[in-house]
């Protein structure tokens, strides 16, 4: 242990950085960050949405209300992975975007305050549904639809998580038929094709989207 000690004494070195005010911490953090090893789209994003809403006009108690916020927002998910809540959430509002995409595709929208608050106010409802989704005995579901997401689990399908939080806000008295198609879709291409789930077939989720916000049933997609 002593010899520990001494390495770290004698071979690390520590740089104290002083900042003026919150705005400045934060930009200091992402200038450092995108010198070292990177971190996910969560943290950054975290550090983006403070950037933003901790002006020089906010007060201490705002930013701890927002810190509050933010792990419950974490803890509400549980072991699930937020950066995939994330995208998931993205992709449910809007066109397809990569991983590596996501923290810049998001930071271009949100620019403002006002739009900064309305994320957080989104992740707070669509992250019980989507905890809802991973969770089939979640009280969200009836016995229909817990049957449905069984199904889902079993096979750790997971790629039309985005088009089910879609469909569960814009047309929920059709969201029984939705997931039970999809259920259906997947015991077929997992267990009577065999297929693997990495061969997945990619979906043109935003098509369907644009169609579950105009209220139109499948029925009505011209071909």
């Amino acid at each position: 242990m002593a010899a520990f000690i001494d390495a770290l004494v004698e071979k690390l070195f520590f740089t104290v950085i002083t900042v003026t005010d919150e705005l400045n911490a934060f930009t200091v953090f992402e200038t450092l960050n995108a010198r070292g090893v990177r971190l996910s789209a969560t943290d950054l994003l975290k550090n983006y949405l403070f950037s933003i809403i901790g002006t020089a006009d906010s007060h201490e108690t705002e930013l701890k209300a927002l810190e509050d916020r933010w792990e419950r927002l974490v803890g509400l998910l549980s072991g699930e992975s937020f950066p995939y809540f994330l995208r998931v959430y993205w992709n449910s509002k809007y066109p397809l975007v990569r991983k590596s995409d996501l923290f810049k595709t998001i930071r271009r929208h949100i620019t403002t305050r006002e739009k900064a608050f309305a994320l957080l106010h989104e992740f707070d409802k669509h992250a019980e549904i989507y905890a809802g989704l991973r969770a089939p005995q979640d009280e969200l579901w009836d016995q229909e639809e817990r049957a449905s997401l069984e199904e889902l689990s079993m096979f750790g399908v997971r790629q039309p998580l985005a088009l089910l939080l879609a469909c569960y806000e814009h047309c929920r008295s059709d969201f029984t038929r939705i997931l039970q198609a999809v259920a259906v879709i997947s015991l077929r291409y997992n267990v009577i094709c065999n297929c693997y789930l990495s061969h997945y077939p990619t979906i043109d989720f935003p098509r369907y989207f644009r169609f579950i916000r105009l209220k139109r049933t499948w029925s009505d997609e011209e071909p």
